[in-house]
C-alpha cells in the first residue's frame, strides 16, 4: 500500500476536488452528484496537483511475543533500508502500534483538514497512552530535547 502526498496551492479546488474524489467514493452519505466529470476532474486535477511524495504504508504487523520495549533503542529492531521503518530483526515487520496508527504519525501534530470537507471522517487523533507519554517525557529530560511539542 502507498500513501501519496499532493499539493494543491488553491484552497478551495483543494476542497472542491477531494469532495469530488469523496462523492465518488460514497463517503458524503447523500445524493449529491458530482460537479465535474470524470475528465474534467482529471484535467483539473493534472493542471493543479503537485505530487510531494509516495510512502509505502505497512499492512502486515510483527506478531513475534517479544518484550515492548521504547523506540529505536529497543533490542532486536532495525530500520530497514528502503522504506525506512522500525521493524523487529527476526520477522522483518514493524510492530502493531506502527500499522494501526501509521497516518496519525504521518500528521506529526498537523491538523486533518478532511473533516472539513467530509463530515463522516474519523479524525486521527493522538493515540499515545499514559505510560507512553511518561516514557517520551522521561527521554526528553534525558536528552534536554522536545519530542512532543507541549513546550511553547
Amino acid at each position: 500500500m502507498r500513501t501519496i502526498l499532493i499539493s494543491i496551492r488553491d484552497n478551495d479546488w483543494a476542497d472542491r476536488i477531494v469532495r469530488e474524489l469523496a462523492e465518488r467514493q460514497n463517503l458524503l452519505g447523500d445524493d449529491a452528484e458530482p460537479y465535474l466529470t470524470d475528465d474534467e476532474l482529471m484535467l483539473e486535477f493534472v493542471e493543479r496537483a503537485h505530487l510531494d511524495a509516495m510512502v509505502a504504508r505497512p499492512t502486515v504487523a510483527c506478531k513475534c511475543p517479544v518484550s515492548k520495549g521504547a523506540g529505536r533503542r529497543t533490542v532486536g529492531y532495525a530500520q530497514t533500508e528502503r522504506f525506512k521503518w522500525l521493524v523487529h530483526v527476526a520477522c522483518k515487520k514493524p510492530t502493531q502500534y506502527i500499522v494501526d496508527h501509521w497516518i496519525s504519525n504521518m500528521l506529526n501534530g498537523a491538523r486533518d483538514l478532511l473533516v472539513e470537507v467530509i463530515p463522516d471522517h474519523k479524525t486521527v487523533t493522538d493515540y499515545l497512552d499514559r505510560g507512553a507519554r511518561f516514557r517520551v517525557r522521561k527521554q526528553e529530560l534525558r536528552d534536554g530535547r522536545h519530542y512532543t511539542g507541549t513546550r511553547v
